[in-house]
């Protein structure tokens, strides 16, 4: 059932923001990570989102869906309408080269359109965005020498 909100105070595109579930950003293995080895990331942000809002008393539909930038802070990028998934889905991947403490950023782009009265329109104006960010560690792997 999708929410509703009313008043006309704020300007739409806040109004929406603040309806807007917050994801996280989820990864595996957990803790520290290893140079050299895959990272598995993930959010559990909704690949859609749908509400009413009432402007000047008439409700409006707006459906929204997130396209994620994944900035693993060494300099790459991903971007995908993927959410990722926990292991043995691994949709969504990094590998470090360098031992260092890295900010991961989760760009949430969300775009999409609005009805009112069985008129249909894209959303103007520009992208609603959210952000999220977790500090990753990436350690060196232990050298072991065999015969």
């Amino acid at each position: 059932k999708p929410k509703t909100k009313t008043g006309n105070s704020a300007d739409l595109s806040d109004r929406i923001t603040k309806l807007l579930p917050t994801g996280a950003i989820y990864r595996q293995p957990f803790g520290p990570v290893l140079l050299q080895v895959p990272v598995n990331f993930w959010t559990n942000t909704p690949t859609s989102f749908r509400t009413i809002v009432m402007v000047l008393d008439v409700p409006v539909t707006v459906e929204l869906h997130p396209l994620f930038t994944w900035s693993y802070g060494d300099g790459d990028l991903f971007i995908t309408p993927l959410t990722g998934a926990p292991y043995p889905l691994t949709l969504i991947t990094h590998t470090y080269h360098r031992a260092n403490n890295y900010q991961v950023r989760l760009l949430i782009s969300w775009s999409g359109t609005w009805t009112v009265g069985g008129v249909i329109a894209p959303i103007s104006g520009g992208l609603i965005k959210q952000s999220v960010t977790e500090e990753i560690e990436v350690i060196p792997a232990p050298t072991r020498f065999t015969d």
